[in-house]
């Protein structure tokens, strides 16, 4: 009896084994996609003025008030602490608007988060920032687009990156992203012209 006890036993921890990779480890980090477009967020009022609150990760969201293009935003931590992020000059007649598309980048090594904003702005005649591929056209409007990071944790949170959106930028974006704890908070006149 012993016998077909102990074969038992030891055949349910090897299932288990088995089914366990411990070669696997889990990730560095994680890329979390959400969504600021107004059909996804929650209507929300804040001292009579209207604004929408976004879902984000790890218990925090985004506050969009204002211009539905160009909103102001500020981040909602999980204690209910509201931080502006000075993503862009609001009143740059350049600036077109926000895709609906961010990015959370969770670094579980360095226990960090930021947030990937993608902007569109109207190119001026001889910008060479950007390609010929890189371009997108709205209407006869050609747009270049600025990857602006936002660092979340550790404190303060506020724009570490702005990059222009290239076909060889990609990487140069996340390398901020992932790793935005010792970098400097960039003032809304610098982002244009950081890369």
């Amino acid at each position: 009896m012993k016998y077909v006890v102990t074969i038992l036993l030891l055949s349910c921890l090897g299932a288990g084994s088995v089914a366990q990779d411990p070669d696997k480890k889990p990730p560095d980090r994680d890329m979390i996609g959400t969504n600021i477009s107004r059909r996804l967020c929650k209507p929300a009022e804040e001292r009579g003025e209207e604004v929408l609150i976004c879902k984000g990760v790890a218990d925090y969201s985004l506050q969009l008030k204002g211009d539905e293009t160009k909103p102001q935003i500020s981040l909602i931590a999980p204690d209910g602490t509201r931080h502006p992020i000075h993503y862009w000059d609001l009143s740059d007649p350049a600036f077109r608007g926000l895709e609906e598309n961010v990015l959370w980048i969770v670094n579980h090594l360095d226990k960090t988060l930021a947030i990937n904003f993608r902007l569109k702005v109207e190119l001026k005649e001889g910008d060479r920032k950007w390609g010929p591929y890189d371009v997108i056209t709205e209407g006869d409007v050609k747009l270049g687009r600025y990857d602006v990071i936002a660092r979340v944790t550790p404190l303060p949170v506020c724009i570490v990156g702005s990059v222009p959106v290239t076909l060889k930028t990609g990487g140069f974006s996340m390398g901020i992203a992932v790793s935005p704890a010792a970098l400097p908070c960039l003032a809304v006149d610098e982002l244009p012209r950081k890369n």
